[in-house]
């Protein structure tokens, strides 16, 4: 690619400009385009290759694309693509996936393989083409991310500003030397920006893992009418406040402990094997030890009496 390009369908047969868009990607990757507008494709691209790397703005109508068969020797098209989406809605087909990515998300595809391309509507994106060659070290981390639609924040917006800046603000002519470090400085920064994402994704795995063993270990002691936060954490030995921070988007410890125990309850109350225990007796094999508390818990979940709850579910 030259330094600096530009490429617009504006002024172009309306019948002809899907099969030029399709030509003019295929020096990079070899493309079928159809257009999905009753006006015909209207596209506009200003690219720039910066060293190892090309960056670039797409504003494009409603239209479709798919990578055609790959050649073993199809170097070209062997790149990582990383696409942040501006404005419209684009739906991205690759390796069995199918994901919507909205304005305000990034995604990265392998270009290498096959992958389709849907947009209802005009769309705008500003993207990212980095060889194979060039991010090596960046191959296992795109590999667990790719596919993976995610929110434009941190290092990753900073990126999408700098190639920004790099296609509105550099002149046409270009400077190898320039260039080259403008290159090497973005391919760094989508390193700590995609290093950064699996660190967020581990913790969060991490996170999951142990709200799981917390839930299975509250499920297996519920009925324990001593079963409280300074238990849970000693069993789990961890710190109150960690078990704090696990639940507190939804709810505490304390509140999953009760909910657990008043829909226990509940279940037993509406079932026939349990007819011939009372309230009292189901209330508190389940973790009660107050019969007014349980009531009013009861109460509070359900919406009416223990009573009244299991006399409506015999009716």
């Amino acid at each position: 690619m030259a330094a600096s390009k530009h490429f617009s369908t504006s002024g172009l047969p309306q019948a002809e400009a899907a099969e030029l868009w399709a030509n003019h990607w295929r020096a990079t990757v070899p493309l079928r385009v159809r257009s999905l507008g009753e006006a015909g494709l209207r596209a506009d691209l200003h690219m720039r290759a910066l060293s190892s790397l090309s960056l670039g703005r797409i504003a494009v109508s409603a239209h479709a694309i798919e990578r055609e068969g790959a050649a073993p020797h199809d170097e070209a098209g062997d790149m990582l693509k990383f696409v942040v989406q501006v404005s419209g809605h684009t739906v991205v087909e690759q390796n069995g996936q199918q994901v919507m990515l909205q304005p305000g998300q990034w995604l990265l595809y392998d270009m290498a393989r096959f992958y389709r391309l849907t947009n209802e509507g005009p769309t705008e994106q500003f993207a990212l083409m980095v060889p194979r060659r060039a991010y090596a070290g960046l191959a296992d981390s795109a590999r667990r991310l790719a596919m993976r639609p995610r929110p434009v924040d941190g290092v990753v917006k900073l990126l999408q500003r700098c190639t920004q800046g790099v296609l509105e603000d550099l002149d046409e002519g270009g400077n190898a030397v320039l260039d080259g470090d403008l290159g090497g400085t973005m391919v760094d920064l989508l390193r700590l920006a995609l290093g950064g994402c699996e660190d967020a994704m581990e913790r969060t795995s991490m996170q999951d893992t142990m709200r799981e063993r917390v839930l299975a270990y509250i499920r297996h002691n519920y009925r324990d009418p001593d079963l409280s936060l300074d238990g849970v954490a000693q069993a789990m030995r961890c710190t109150k406040r960690y078990l704090h921070k696990l639940f507190c988007a939804d709810q505490t410890i304390s509140e999953c402990i009760w909910a657990m125990r008043v829909r226990r309850c509940g279940d037993e109350l509406a079932s026939p094997a349990f007819a011939a225990r009372s309230i009292t007796e189901i209330a508190f094999a389940n973790g009660f030890s107050n019969s007014a508390h349980f009531s009013r818990v009861f109460k509070a979940h359900y919406g009416a009496s223990p009573r009244a709850f299991r006399a409506a579910r015999a009716a």
